[in-house]
């Protein structure tokens, strides 16, 4: 594996999109999905590739950190987890 990032981390648009504030499910139950899915995953293989499942929400904001870019609503995606 050549990156510990999927090959979307790439495409400014996409992840631009991805990183944006996730609005409630029922606003939009499919954007709501894909973010949390998309970033659930990140936040487990990132863990699984630091050998460390010990985190905080400021440590994800710099393991994901895109140029200026932070992943927002990190907390609504930790909490969907624990559910």
């Amino acid at each position: 594996m050549g990156s510990k990032f999927p090959e979307v981390w790439t495409d400014d648009e996409q992840m631009s999109g991805l990183t944006f504030f996730i609005q409630a499910r029922d606003v939009n139950p499919n954007d709501y999905d894909r973010k949390i899915e998309f970033w659930s995953d990140m936040i487990a293989k990132s863990c699984d590739s630091e050998r460390n499942a010990i985190f905080t929400i400021d440590i994800l904001k710099r393991r994901f950190r895109r140029g200026d870019q932070l992943p927002g609503s990190l907390n609504v995606i930790i909490q969907h987890m624990l559910e």
